[in-house]
């Protein structure tokens, strides 16, 4: 390996159990591209008929407003996202009666299925009280009110925003009326099309996908039925507490089929997924599993050796990374936003392949940048600066193109993308 003189300052795998343990690489931590306030409203924006109120300064209010007027399902200028700016007096001395006002009017004029009431950093410093107002408003109207707060100082991404707005929607279940059957499709990336392999797989199976969320196509109505699964399919970790709470309500069970990329664990995602509905596998899915093995066996001819380094992608780091040594990769940086308990088989899994790579957190590219002269990856996997890298002469794969696949689809993807990174370099 090459000196130590700039990586002294991290940590390798194998001397890191939590995520504290992981040190930073400079004083100023980049708490991400995009805060929970967008997370929010990214969920959001899929449900048609919800109203978005957000609650803040004119920075945050005018962030909201600029980012959903561009996106379709929000409606535009005078669409489903509405602001209460505040002002001095606002903040010094209380908002709290002049918000139940003008959210009881908003309610009264468009008359949403439900209010998202979203909090920003300001209002959750001065300690409003945002939960009785939305009783309030409530119980005067008949209108569901839910309160999602969004301060960006106690976290590093825009993946708190969306994990609570999906934990609000789990209030709006209502107890089945009917026998339980098909499945809710959980913690997806709002495509349409996402999935498409593993919801063909679900029917295939008599198990009808009711309600996917986040999603661009589901309803409040949808929310309130969302009980009428016979189990929740979750597909990323920030549906987890919905999922929790539907189990929790009225005894949903959940599995769950995280976005892997290494085709041996998505057979046995595959395997536990019908064990727990209680079905038969579709035979399909036997030719899928020999075609992307037999891709993985022939990139692994080519990738065996190559040192990369991990960046920020849609796809687990500790998955990916650990289906990369699987296949003779070396991995000398990787980058991660978190460190969750059910991440421990694959950091052994990665150590046991006989690598024991940096660590850093994920997003903060400046300092990182310094470091590619002494670890001389062949590759860089996620988000950069595509021109600086080439001129380095590192090959770059981003998963973007991958962002609505799952099952045995998104490991071929990922391999794809791998062989032709390299038939490019």
């Amino acid at each position: 390996m090459p000196p130590l003189d700039k990586l002294s300052g991290l940590k390798r795998l194998s001397g890191i159990h939590k995520l504290r343990d992981i040190p930073p690489l400079s004083r100023a931590i980049f708490p991400g591209a995009h805060c929970p306030l967008f997370g929010a409203a990214m969920v959001l924006a899929g449900i048609s008929d919800a109203l978005a109120l957000v609650i803040g300064p004119e920075e945050c209010t005018y962030y909201t407003k600029d980012f959903t007027i561009r996106r379709e399902g929000f409606g535009g200028i005078d669409g489903r996202c509405v602001s209460f700016t505040l002002n001095h007096n606002d903040i010094a001395l209380g908002c709290g009666e002049a918000l139940a006002n003008e959210l009881k009017e908003v309610i009264l004029e468009r008359n949403p299925a439900a209010v998202f009431l979203i909090t920003t950093c300001l209002i959750e410093i001065t300690g409003e009280d945002i939960e009785s107002v939305g009783r309030q408003a409530e119980a005067e109207t008949g209108v569901p009110v839910l309160v999602i707060h969004t301060e960006h100082f106690i976290c590093e991404n825009h993946l708190a925003g969306m994990e609570r707005t999906l934990a609000a929607c789990a209030e709006l279940a209502e107890p089945p009326k009917r026998e339980p059957s098909g499945v809710n499709l959980l913690g997806g990336r709002l495509g349409q099309s996402e999935g498409a392999e593993l919801i063909a797989a679900l029917e295939s199976a008599g198990a009808r996908v009711r309600t996917r969320l986040p999603s661009s196509v589901c309803s409040i109505s949808d929310l309130r039925s969302a009980a009428r699964a016979k189990a929740n399919v979750v597909l990323d970790a920030i549906a987890l507490p919905y999922a929790k709470r539907l189990k929790e309500r009225f005894g949903i069970p959940y599995v769950m089929f995280p976005r892997e990329v290494d085709p041996e664990r998505v057979n046995d995602a595959y395997a536990a997924l019908f064990s727990q509905l209680d079905a038969a596998a579709p035979p399909t899915l036997a030719g899928e599993y020999a075609n992307a093995r037999k891709k993985t066996i022939e990139a692994r001819a080519v990738l065996r050796g190559q040192r990369f380094i991990y960046g920020n992608t849609t796809i687990p780091a500790f998955a990916f990374v650990a289906f990369l040594a699987r296949l003779g990769m070396e991995p000398v940086l990787m980058q991660t936003r978190d460190w969750k308990d059910e991440d421990e088989p694959l950091r052994e899994a990665i150590l046991r392949a006989g690598f024991d790579p940096y660590v850093t957190r994920s997003a903060n590219l400046a300092p990182i940048r310094a470091l590619y002269g002494q670890l001389q990856p062949r590759l860089y996997i996620g988000h950069e600066d595509g021109r600086s890298l080439k001129a380095q002469g590192i090959a770059q794969v981003t998963s973007d193109t991958c962002g609505d696949l799952a099952g045995f689809d998104l490991s071929c993807a990922i391999l794809d993308l791998l062989m032709e990174a390299m038939r490019d370099a």
